[in-house]
């Protein structure tokens, strides 16, 4: 009886191209998850190299590498709506239940120790991450100092705070609200901006918001536009509108009025001084009389 040959088990093989795209994909996460606990540790008050010798350099040539792939789009997205929220939540817990003037006291440590030390940072491992590659279109200093604003000082009764009587506002906090104010997310003043500018004009003074200066000037803009009548279907001009013109012209008369009597005052004055030369005038003192030139 002839015994028959074994039977081949087939092996699987892997093509090179799937060896590839799964060394691409783990070298992705690594680089990613270097990246992502690198910005955490920030936010932890840890340094960037605790979990490994890890520098500014490395960090920028594995988030160049993450840029080279298909999640290149999504990067800003996912650290402003994850990464940046985290950080934010973990720097909160220092100021949740302080009330008054240890808010601000605390706050404003908070805010040195963001502006000072982790914005830079921050910046600096997103340096390749330019605001045209974003979703947003901002740049990651703006959508951090909008994260700031949004997840920690609109979520604590900062304005109840400045407004108690006999609270020293400390310079870090004027600070935190000049530099605040001039980050917007949007062309036109939102419901939050506002929010913000009403409690800076509680710390600053004189200020004069400019989104309700410029919403104001909008409202009296329509208020003087032309109104459709529905009965007659023409356009009919508001009441207040002849008083609004005639305020305005007269207005710009006095102007060119003061203007023309300014410039025709300074052509004057040199024709004057032409006549007075070569006379002489005679200054009575006490001792006597002396000539006194025009030219002098």
């Amino acid at each position: 009886m002839e015994l028959s040959s074994p039977v081949s088990v087939p092996t699987v093989q892997h093509s090179s191209s799937t060896t590839r795209l799964m060394e691409t994909q783990s070298s992705r996460n690594e680089d990613w998850n270097t990246v992502q606990r690198s910005v955490l540790s920030l936010f932890q008050q840890k340094a960037i190299g605790t979990t490994g010798p890890i520098d500014l350099y490395l960090l920028n040539q594995k988030l160049l590498n993450l840029m080279k792939t298909e999640i290149s789009p999504f990067l800003g997205a996912y650290y402003q709506e994850q990464l940046l929220k985290r950080g934010m939540i973990v720097m909160r817990e220092a100021v949740r239940e302080e009330v008054g003037q240890s808010l601000l006291d605390r706050l404003g440590e908070v805010w040195q120790r963001f502006f000072g030390s982790i914005l830079p940072s921050l910046q600096a491992i997103f340096y390749p991450l330019m605001p045209s590659q974003t979703s947003s279109g901002m740049s990651i200093r703006n959508m951090s100092l909008l994260g700031f604003r949004d997840i920690i000082l609109m979520k604590m009764p900062v304005k109840e705070a400045v407004e108690t009587p006999g609270v020293v506002v400390p310079p870090a906090i004027k600070q935190m609200l000049l530099i605040l104010s001039l980050v917007r997310e949007k062309d036109h003043p939102t419901e939050t901006y506002l929010r913000l500018e009403d409690t800076l004009a509680c710390v600053v003074s004189p200020f004069i918001p400019a989104a309700r200066t410029l919403k104001r000037c909008q409202e009296e803009r329509c208020k003087d536009s032309p109104r459709m009548d529905k009965a007659s279907g023409s356009r009919t001009l508001p009441r207040n509108l002849s008083s609004t013109a005639v305020k305005e012209r007269a207005m710009a008369r006095d102007a060119e009025t003061d203007h023309q009597s300014s410039a025709a005052g300074a052509l004057q004055t040199p024709l004057q001084n032409q006549h007075l030369r070569g006379k002489t005038f005679s200054a009575h003192g006490e001792r006597g009389s002396f000539p006194l030139s025009a030219e002098q």
